[in-house]
């Protein structure tokens, strides 16, 4: 791999913790699946941006709007003969002169018009939508502060082909505590054997983590790691076998055991991706 390309990895990496750290969990919108009520962590109507242009020049301009809702509506969704349609749409206005705030919804003959290319007898038939949602019940085990990036104690993943549903699958998720990675930098730094590697025994070498794997009882198996050094000589290891990396990896695995989340079929780490700087100064191994 190119070290231009390893600069673009690192720069994105380095924007989405940035952003993840800026950015606000968004509100939900609801889905209805045989006959149930879940919190639908998905925004369909955004797949579509000629379609969401439409609706947002529909929709009431005093509407509320706020860092978790940008758009100022929510969507209620329903799953009938394995096909996705809308139900409903509803949104929250504030009359600023009578210093009011009620509710408006928009059923399926009021939106009509904005839906016309997807408006079937039946309703109004998703098929501009394709992908996966994740629908979710019960306690939130899981929440990083950005976006959708959480996950709940039910949760049902469905996969969507035009408004069509190809599969979906139902899951139970859990916690178990262990020791937290945003947690453990003091640990690691205690743990890593600087001594074996004196180029970066007085740097500090950042560690880029992602696509954790963990066993079931909180110890650790793998994960992808970057390692950078924050010095003058820029230097980026990418190799899964390079010994910094190796020996990164042997230093995780000698914490136990760590906070694992059983997450929709896999055991897995809060974080999707993390970064964790090392550094030990002179005078201590």
């Amino acid at each position: 791999m190119n070290r231009t390309y390893i600069i673009s990895i690192l720069t994105l990496f380095l924007l989405c913790c940035s952003l993840s750290l800026k950015a606000t969990g968004l509100a939900c919108d609801f889905i209805y699946i045989n006959g149930e009520k879940w919190a639908l962590m998905e925004k369909p109507i955004y797949a579509d941006s000629a379609l969401y242009n439409r609706l947002n020049n529909f929709l009431p301009e005093k509407r509320g709007i706020s860092t978790a809702n940008w758009d100022g509506y929510t969507a209620f969704w329903i799953i009938k003969d394995r096909q996705l349609y809308l139900q409903k749409i509803e949104v929250d206005v504030y009359n600023k002169e009578k210093n009011e705030e009620y509710t408006i919804n928009f059923n399926i003959d009021d939106l009509k018009k904005v839906f016309a290319p997807y408006y079937v007898p039946t309703g109004i038939h998703a098929k501009w939508f394709s992908g996966e949602i994740r629908a979710g019940r019960g306690k939130i085990i899981r929440y990083v502060h950005s976006g959708f990036d959480r996950n709940m104690e039910e949760e049902c993943v469905t996969k969507i082909k035009k408004g069509k549903v190809k599969r979906y699958h139902q899951y139970r998720n859990y916690k178990k505590a262990g020791v937290n990675l945003k947690d453990a930098n003091a640990e690691l730094t205690s743990r890593f054997p600087f001594h074996l590697f004196p180029e970066i025994k007085n740097r500090k070498t950042i560690f880029f983590l992602s696509d954790f794997k963990m066993y079931p009882d909180g110890h650790f198996i793998d994960c992808h790691v970057i390692a950078y050094l924050h010095d003058e000589t820029k230097k980026m290891i990418e190799k899964q076998r390079h010994p910094i990396i190796r020996a990164f990896k042997r230093t995780m695995k000698a914490v136990y055991p760590w906070t694992i989340f059983y997450i929709n079929g896999k055991y897995t780490m809060e974080f999707q991706n993390f970064t964790i700087p090392l550094i030990v100064r002179k005078g201590k191994t």
